[in-house]
């Protein structure tokens, strides 16, 4: 499979993230208003345990859905990322130093994870660029926005991993929901500034380009 080909379905596999992560949003908000009319009275219990009902299928639907998006994206990314670096070792270039199969294992080493990657795409970025002189090339800004962005969004999900483990009761319920909420704009940054990424080192790829 070409890259170019890699690059289009990454980028449809991002924006129907991006959606599905919208709808997620939504969902949560849903889920969150229900929870507040509950706990001031404005619905009986007997109401809220028939909408509950309603509330956790479309909630988990909406769960599984995104999950399985979301597992095609990081199979997707993975495989460009594989395709771009294996690009760039045929290109002739000297002195790389991360190999196609490390360029997207690092993203799965514990603690590794933190910078390897990145530093692993900004070498695709640089050969990408100029094969010769790859280790003079400058980083566009969109790569730090990037990875910062990324640690920030793993950092937060893993915290509200943690938490949603331990909610059982209205409050901890409401603040579960309330975080997909507030994060929604931080997953969609995420997502812009990844497909950015993915966009310059393929326009530098491939010159006709995808798109700008």
């Amino acid at each position: 499979m070409s890259i170019q080909r890699v690059t289009t379905y990454v980028k449809w596999s991002i924006y129907t993230l991006s959606f599905a992560e919208i709808c997620s949003a939504i969902s949560s908000y849903m889920q969150y208003n229900l929870l507040d009319k509950f706990d001031t009275g404005l619905i009986t219990a007997e109401q809220f345990n028939v909408l509950a009902v309603t509330n956790d299928n479309r909630e988990q639907t909406i769960g599984l859905v995104c999950l399985g998006i979301f597992i095609a994206s990081v199979i997707l990314s993975g495989r460009w990322i594989y395709l771009s670096s294996q690009h760039n070792h045929q290109s002739g270039a000297d002195g790389l130093h991360y190999s196609p199969g490390w360029s997207v294992g690092w993203y799965f080493i514990p603690i590794f994870s933190l910078w390897k990657p990145y530093q692993a795409m900004k070498q695709i970025y640089q050969v990408s660029v100029d094969k010769d002189n790859w280790k003079k090339v400058g980083i566009p800004g969109v790569f730090p926005i990037w990875w910062t962005l990324w640690i920030i969004s793993n950092a937060i999900g893993q915290i509200i991993i943690r938490t949603s483990s331990n909610a059982n009761d209205i409050e901890s319920l409401q603040i579960e929901s309330l975080a997909y909420i507030v994060t929604l704009p931080l997953d969609l940054a995420l997502n812009y500034y990844f497909l950015k990424v993915i966009l310059k080192i393929s326009n530098n790829i491939n010159p006709t380009g995808l798109e700008k």
